[in-house]
Formats: structure tokens, C-alpha cells, sequence
């Protein structure tokens, strides 16, 4: 005997909805039409989901004036006025905070930036000030809020497991305890995840089902991985950790608590160590980057070394993962761009040649605080999609 399934009217209407912002987001200002249209449902349909999309403050409907004949054809888009979400880039040293129209474009009136306090209870205080402030100084509705945080998160439980340099974090809530001081959802993201899916809904990977890798090199390095659109995490969230990779036995102690890990020879924060020592006092990533400009010995030869390290464990990604791209987010990488080609020489010697030749290798087109845009974005809009079970 067949089984008949009965389907929630609430249900229908939240997938319509569900569909309706997918549709806007990938091509563009529509009208009913047009998503009509393209999404294959009736006219009714579409009205009425775009109806209460409007009434959320999702979309905003304005005035096509390119239209020429007859009455200005009205037009719906991500919402760009009316509301708003919050993006934060957690890092060391500075965290970053700015407001972004629902449609991902950032205010860049409203990004302050400062320096990371040294306890959790002051890192709260700044960010509940900021974020207030964004909240109260415009007429826009606050949506949620998106948070990135440079270590290992735990989904399930909402905490940070590890952020091995900016061990504050470790086993806080954040992102509830921010919820609670700002009175909004607070998204907490790992921030290769996050560079990920900024990457996906803006950069060049923007199909539907995108399959990538993202390095993240900062003070810490991380490996971000996409494959059909969704994040390859691991059975706890924490799949990605390359930084800790080891790669010389008994090296230098590592922040995670081990030794001779990637991060100790590669990442950002190292080569300003090694540098610092060198030269006899504190080294910063500017005057790094203009050592390295002018060809300074001692900084090319630490990166040629770092990027050595770098493109062994980059080839190891390439013949695992079979990547078709794989961008590198970086200071270093995007103010040296040689360092790139450079390390992407260094790994097509290591690497199967068949994986390796299909693999592009891109500087990434976002940044952190573009990801915590992204991440709430995302988050938003797949809170309406219903779990049908």
C-alpha cells in the first residue's frame, strides 16, 4: 500500500521563500517575473513569498527607471537599506567590526578597528560597545550577527575548543555570550570557514555546488575546505588544522602545546619572530613587507623557506583532495605577489602531476571580515529552509 505524505502549508511557504532569496541572490535585482520564471512555480507563489520576504526585511523593492516603456518596472534585491548584519573578524592584534546591508555590501563608514584586549571580559565590553553602537545609530533593523574566530570551534556546543593565539577564547561561549550582551544572534564561524563561504557568494565560485580550498595564512595557518557547496569539518568541526601539521621533530614549541608544527616555520607571526631576533628588535608585518620589497637577504631567504614548507604540505592537499582552485588569503601574499607563484612552483614538484595541473591557485578576492559577513548571510537565509523529515 502506498504511504501519502501530507505537506505543511507553513512548509510550502518557507521553501518558496527559501527559493525566492536563492534565486535574487545568485542573479541579481529581479521582478516577479523574472523569478517566476526562473524558479518554474506559479505567479501567486512567488508573490506572496516575496511579499513576506519584504515584510522580514529581506528583500526591498524599488523602481526599475531603465525601463523606458510605460511605468517603471518594480524590482526586488537583497535588502540594502532597511536592514543591516554585523560582521566581526576576531585576530591578533586588532579585531575588526563594520555593518553590511543584507546584501552583503559593507558600510564603510561604520568598520572600527581595535586592538585585542588581553582578557575575555574587556573583549566582550569592546564589541558589546561597538555593536550597540551600529545597532542604535541607524534606522536599519539588525538581522544577526557574524563572528569569526581564529581556532578550533565546536558547533554543537557553541564554544571555542582552542584558538591557539588568542587563547582567551578557549572554552568560551562567544558568540552566546555576545548574543546576550547585544540582544541579536550571534553566528560563531571558524575563519577559514568563514573565508570559504565569502568566497562562494562572492568571489569566482559562486555555482551552486562549489568545490574548493581555502589556505588561510595569518598569524596561524588553516585550510578551509568546500566540496559541493558544503564544508568539510570533521566529525567535531575542527577538519582544516594544517597549521599543526608536523614537520620538524623536536622544532620549536607551538602555541597548540606541541612542536616543530607548520606554524612554528611558516605562518605570519614565525617569520616576524625569526625576524625580530635577527635584527634585534620588534619587527611589524609593514616593515616586513618593505624588507621584503627591498630584497633584504634575510627575509628572502625566510620566505623562500617558509614557502618550501608551505607547498610540501599544499601538495599533500592537491593529492588528497583533487581541488579544481585553491586560493591563499594572506598580508604577505597579497602585498608579495611572487610568493604565490613562488610556492605554487615549489608544490608542482611535489604534487601528482595529473591532480596538480587541474588545480588553479588563486589569491583569495575576500578578506576575514567579508567571511562574517557571508557566514550571517548564510545563516539567515538557510534558516528558512524547512527540515522536512
Amino acid at each position: 500500500m502506498s504511504k501519502t505524505f501530507h505537506v505543511k502549508p507553513q512548509l510550502l511557504s518557507q521553501l518558496s521563500q527559501s527559493m525566492v532569496l536563492d534565486s535574487v541572490r545568485r542573479c541579481g535585482p529581479s521582478t516577479r517575473a523574472e523569478i517566476t520564471g526562473r524558479l518554474g512555480v506559479t505567479f501567486p507563489t512567488t508573490a506572496k513569498a516575496i511579499a513576506s520576504l519584504l515584510e522580514a526585511k529581506l528583500l526591498e523593492e524599488y523602481d526599475d527607471e531603465q525601463n523606458l516603456r510605460g511605468r517603471p518596472a518594480k524590482r526586488v534585491r537583497l535588502a540594502r537599506t532597511k536592514s543591516q548584519v554585523i560582521g566581526i573578524e576576531l585576530d591578533h592584534p586588532d579585531c575588526k567590526i563594520v555593518a553590511a546591508g543584507f546584501d552583503g555590501h559593507t558600510r564603510p563608514e561604520t568598520l572600527v578597528s581595535f586592538r585585542t584586549p588581553n582578557d575575555y571580559e574587556s573583549l566582550l565590553s569592546e564589541i558589546g560597545k561597538h555593536v550597540n553602537h551600529l545597532i542604535t545609530q541607524t534606522e536599519s533593523i539588525t538581522l544577526g550577527i557574524g563572528l569569526t574566530i581564529p581556532g578550533l570551534v565546536d558547533y554543537r556546543k557553541e564554544q571555542v575548543c582552542l584558538s591557539a593565539n588568542l587563547p582567551i577564547l578557549n572554552n568560551r561561549p562567544i558568540g552566546k555570550d555576545i548574543s546576550t550582551i547585544v540582544n541579536v544572534h550571534c553566528q560563531m564561524v571558524h575563519d577559514t570557514h568563514a573565508l570559504c563561504m565569502a568566497e562562494s557568494m562572492y568571489g569566482k565560485d559562486m555555482s551552486a555546488k562549489p568545490s574548493f580550498v581555502m589556505l588561510a595564512h595569518r598569524a596561524g595557518i588553516g585550510l578551509g575546505v568546500m566540496i559541493d557547496g558544503a564544508f568539510l569539518s570533521g566529525c567535531d568541526g575542527f577538519a582544516g588544522e594544517i597549521g599543526h601539521t608536523p614537520m620538524i621533530e623536536n622544532g620549536r614549541p607551538c602555541s597548540c602545546g606541541r612542536s616543530g608544527c607548520l606554524e612554528t616555520v611558516a605562518s605570519e607571526l614565525a617569520l616576524l619572530e625569526q625576524a625580530s631576533t635577527h635584527f634585534g628588535r620588534d619587527v611589524d608585518i609593514e616593515e616586513y613587507i618593505s624588507l621584503a620589497l627591498s630584497e633584504d637577504p634575510f627575509v628572502m631567504e625566510a620566505l623562500s623557506e617558509a614557502s618550501q614548507y608551505l607547498a610540501m604540505v599544499i601538495a599533500n592537499v592537491v593529492n588528497l583532495l583533487n581541488p579544481h582552485r585553491l586560493y591563499v588569503n594572506g598580508r604577505l601574499f597579497e602585498e608579495l605577489p611572487w610568493l604565490l607563484d613562488h610556492m605554487s612552483e615549489q608544490a608542482s614538484q611535489l604534487a601528482l602531476p595529473l591532480s596538480f595541473e587541474r588545480c588553479q591557485f588563486e589569491r583569495a578576492a575576500s578578506s576575514l571580515i567579508d567571511g562574517s559577513i557571508a557566514s550571517v548571510i548564510n545563516h539567515i537565509t538557510d534558516s528558512l529552509t524547512p527540515q522536512v523529515t
